[in-house]
């Protein structure tokens, strides 16, 4: 469930632009804000005016991606999830959200890969080592 958050007009300057460091953090909040109340277009709008100014915050693409796919648009998702990654591939979360965008589409097997590489992202942060048994990686 995303979370509820009270509406926060977008910050914009003369030129239309987005006005600053503070009123990028205002505008994704605005964004986040229609997404949580489900209208899709204009939280599209936002994030990609967004990435209009920043083309490469992976976060604004992280979030373009999920916006998409909640709306029904899994082929666009995977677009941005991708180039999120692509930027920042030592975010677990985003091979999770990928994995997530793959198995919704049912394309189980590419799913499970983008999932374990969630894993080993997050365990290469922490040192630790995982091998997984050949019975998690099939499925009949």
């Amino acid at each position: 469930m995303l979370r509820k958050r009270a509406p926060i007009s977008v910050q914009m300057n003369e030129g239309g632009r987005i006005a600053g460091a503070r009123a990028l953090q205002a505008t994704l909040a605005h964004a986040l804000a229609r997404l949580n109340e489900r209208r899709f277009a204009e939280a599209e709008a936002t994030y990609r005016r967004i990435l209009a100014e920043a083309p490469h915050d992976a976060d604004a693409l992280n979030m373009l991606r999920l916006t998409l796919a909640e709306a029904g648009n899994p082929p666009q998702a995977m677009k941005y999830i991708d180039q999120a990654l692509r930027l920042d591939p030592a975010r677990a979360a985003f091979h999770t959200n990928r994995g997530e965008i793959l198995r919704r589409w049912g394309l189980i097997e590419e799913g499970l890969d983008a999932f374990k590489r969630a894993v080993r992202v997050r365990l290469e942060r922490t040192g630790s080592e995982i091998r997984f048994p050949k019975s998690c990686c099939t499925h009949g």
